[in-house]
């Protein structure tokens, strides 16, 4: 057990969250995997593969000698099957649209309870949008049957054909289909956000076939 958890004064959880914590989400391409990771500082842990296929089994990332390389590995969320990067990018997310959002609210006079005022919240939504493309948190590409069939019934376009050619998609209310106890309640409409991660590659499988 000693091998799989490293000596007592190590903390290997908190070095590879602290790789995370030094992502800077506002330059381009600077979303990171955590698998392959070194961990300055962090001695690896000798295990057998018996040990590692239990570990992966388990969902529990570890920090092992891979050839000559230290590696942190798989890089999961340890209760289900999201990666730490993905789970890390959507935090930040989150954020940013909560701080942006709050800062149009904070700083203008007054934001209208009309098409163009819900049109100002899209804007700042959007721009956290393309930062996330920026920076590589997602991408272009086809979603899932679940998620087409959502964005149909939500937004009303039957001819949507699961393709997030931006790799996002913003849905905001009409003000015309507001309830009066929203707008009596001075709220926003509601506004809907589709995301296509950009996902990251940790294994490569390749046939070569040679014949004389």
């Amino acid at each position: 057990m000693d091998d799989i958890l490293g000596s007592a004064d190590e903390y290997k959880g908190a070095s590879i969250a602290a790789r995370f914590s030094s992502v800077n989400f506002d330059s381009a391409n600077s979303v990171i995997t955590a698998k392959f990771k070194s961990l300055p500082g962090q001695t690896p842990d000798n295990l057998t593969l018996t040990q590692v296929n239990e570990l992966e089994r388990k969902r529990v990332n570890y920090y092992t000698n891979f050839s000559t390389d230290e590696i942190y590995s798989e890089g999961t969320c340890f209760n289900n099957s999201v990666y730490i990067d993905v789970r890390y990018a959507l935090d930040w997310f989150v954020n940013a649209i909560q701080v942006d959002v709050y800062d149009l609210l904070r700083g203008s006079g007054r934001v209208p309870q009309t098409d163009a005022g819900e049109a100002s919240i899209v804007s700042v939504i959007d721009g956290v949008c393309r930062q996330a493309l920026s920076n590589g948190m997602i991408a272009p590409g086809v979603v899932s049957e679940v998620m087409t069939s959502d964005i149909i019934a939500t937004t009303g376009n039957t001819s949507f054909d699961g393709n997030l050619n931006k790799g996002y998609l913003i849905w905001s209310q009409p003000t015309s289909a507001q309830s009066q106890a929203d707008r009596a309640a001075r709220k926003a409409t509601a506004k809907k956000i589709w995301l296509k991660s950009s996902g990251a590659i940790h294994f490569v499988d390749i046939s070569i076939l040679l014949e004389n």
